[in-house]
């Protein structure tokens, strides 16, 4: 039996505060439900892409979502059998993270994030019981200005375990945070 892993370099430049919120087309606190990878014929290559579903808990800015319908993005990479496509910096999720998602092109780039991993925010219960937010490393987001820091890469040293919630901003501040810039954005235009 042989497995094959195919690889995929990437750059990104981490976006700050306003630019994360200005080239998100919606900005959402979804839980992941499931996901799926699958080969895609592309050209004269196969590829495999990944499916996340996300059951949307609260549209926090951009355009309305379908009804009750889950919000599904569509991501490069995966595994299908014994092949492997790894996309280096690609967000990687797990069934019941509840997130906060900075969602650009329509859900339908490569990364469907602003950012990749800078579109990608944990909401986890500190021990006071506050939702509170992580940023896609691990690390607790105390202030907005954190947001462009670069990330740590996965298995780069031990996940942050947050107890009392490290200081970790509400995700009551985030979302008022992100809500007061979309409409200075507004205005600015």
């Amino acid at each position: 039996m042989a497995t094959a892993t195919l690889g995929w370099a990437t750059t990104i430049r981490p976006p700050d505060f306003s630019a994360l919120v200005g080239r998100a087309d919606q900005v959402v606190a979804a839980t992941v439900v499931g996901s799926e990878s699958r080969e895609v014929q592309r050209g004269d290559s196969v590829i495999i892409e990944t499916y996340v579903t996300f059951a949307v808990d609260d549209l926090i800015s951009g355009a309305a979502l379908d009804g009750n319908a889950p919000l599904i993005l569509r991501h490069l990479g995966g595994r299908v059998g014994d092949t492997v496509m790894e996309v280096d910096g690609m967000p990687r999720f797990a069934k019941g993270e509840r997130l906060v998602l900075f969602v650009e092109g329509g859900g339908r780039t490569v990364c469907p994030l602003v950012g990749w991993g800078h579109g990608k925010y944990e909401v986890f219960a500190g021990a006071d019981g506050v939702q509170r937010i992580r940023r896609a490393d691990g690390t607790p987001l105390r202030a907005l200005e954190q947001v462009d820091d670069p990330l740590r890469k996965h298995g780069a040293g031990p996940t942050v375990t947050t107890i009392g919630g490290d200081g970790a901003m509400t995700m009551a501040t985030f979302k008022n945070a992100i809500t007061a810039e979309r409409e200075r954005l507004k205005r600015v235009q």
